[in-house]
């Protein structure tokens, strides 16, 4: 799967992307990560209330863990 998202990705760069950009370089795989940050919150929402909705019990890991202040418990 990791292949096939690298080059959905790739292509979806050389097809869609202006090149070169302003400052010169091309547009990079990891510069995509707003996108699919933004897409992966989306599905993972989306999962969230459908469990919820039908009761079921749900963990949310939280990924904030290592800020100043905050224990463990």
């Amino acid at each position: 799967l990791l292949d096939q998202a690298r080059h959905h990705w790739d292509n979806l760069i050389h097809h869609e992307a202006p090149a070169p950009l302003p400052d010169g370089g091309p547009l990079l795989r990891g510069e995509l990560a707003v996108l699919v940050h933004h897409l992966s919150n989306a599905i993972a929402e989306k999962a969230r209330e459908e469990l919820l909705d039908k009761k079921y019990n749900v963990k949310i890991e939280g990924t904030l863990h290592n800020l100043p202040g905050h224990q463990e418990s």
